[in-house]
């Protein structure tokens, strides 16, 4: 943005620059007035067509770069492309460039918006005023038309119909004045023609030249957009998903029969271990304990015997 009011005031400072030099004809009435305009036109032309020659080769160093890579390789060697494109000239147009790319580990690294947004005239010759270089074979052709219509009135104001000798003189000086005033116009239109000859050799390959590597980008970075990417996302964590559920119905499942077999496992050792532990403990208690029976038994029959004989007797005895 900054950058763009610098080159706004640069077309301010040139118009401004422009009507000084026609207030100083005004005054002056001096055809090189024109010739002045037209060389420095001239030298601003200049400058540009050279600032574009620059850009390419400029352009020429990035587009050797990217041809290092491929598709297949950019999501291994992304660091070292970052590192050297940071190195080249306009790091900054490509830093903005690379917040715009996405980097997948399914997918590699996938542009999300046009190169053509970050690399045109605009970054590449950020300090040039594009519009009035632009402009420039029109100013040229225009200055001429100027110089000379300037340089007609100029004569025929000097002009005095009154006097006949004055008006003979005047004619003199319109004609010769006339020549001069031709002659801007001539001057006008070569200088446009030179330039529209310049600009095919200097600028078109430049252009040309951003194009490949509009290009390259292309080609290097599939292109998709963050809607996309984001469909993208929401389709594989969906399907992640739906394979989770999967896996935890298979888990609950297998884990169902694991616990099912193992507590029938632990049911059968069990029942045998308590069996096997009645055996060897209480068996012993209870042939201890019939035997005890046994003896009681046998003990009190014997002395109930006893006890009838006894006192059946007494009662035999008491009959007597």
């Amino acid at each position: 943005m900054t950058k763009q009011i610098s080159a706004n005031n640069r077309i301010i400072l040139f118009f401004l620059f422009l009507i000084v030099v026609l207030g100083l004809w005004i005054f002056t009435h001096s055809v090189y007035v024109f010739y002045f305009l037209f060389l420095v036109g001239f030298i601003f032309s200049a400058k540009g067509f050279y600032r574009i020659w620059k850009a390419e080769k400029i352009i020429n160093q990035i587009c050797a770069v990217l041809q290092k890579y491929s598709k297949d390789s950019i999501s291994e060697n992304y660091g070292n492309l970052y590192e050297e494109m940071t190195k080249l000239h306009y790091a900054e147009v490509w830093k903005n460039f690379e917040r715009t790319l996405l980097k997948s580990a399914t997918e590699g690294v996938m542009m999300t918006q046009d190169p053509e947004i970050f690399y045109n005239d605009q970054t590449m010759l950020d300090d040039m005023p594009l519009n009035l270089f632009r402009s420039m074979p029109g100013i040229f052709t225009g200055l001429g038309l100027l110089g000379t219509f300037a340089g007609i009135s100029a004569g025929i104001s000097g002009l005095d119909f009154g006097n006949v000798e004055a008006m003979k003189k005047g004619i003199e000086v319109l004609l010769k004045g006339t020549d001069t005033a031709f002659l801007t116009s001539v001057v006008g239109i070569i200088l446009a023609l030179v330039y529209s000859i310049v600009n095919s050799f200097v600028y078109r390959p430049y252009a040309q030249k951003l194009s490949t590597l509009i290009n390259q980008f292309c080609n290097l970075f599939p292109v998709k957009s963050i809607e996309e990417f984001l469909s993208r996302q929401a389709e594989q964590a969906e399907e992640q998903t739906n394979a989770i559920r999967e896996l935890n119905g298979d888990l609950v499942g297998q884990l169902g029969e694991l616990f099912e077999k193992l507590i029938q496992s632990i049911d059968v050792s069990l029942k045998n271990n308590l069996a096997e532990s009645f055996s060897h403990t209480l068996e012993p208690v209870f042939q201890n304990l019939n035997q005890s029976i046994d003896k009681l038994g046998s003990s009190a029959g014997d002395t109930l015997s006893k006890s009838i004989e006894q006192g059946a007797g007494d009662q035999i005895q008491g009959l007597l």
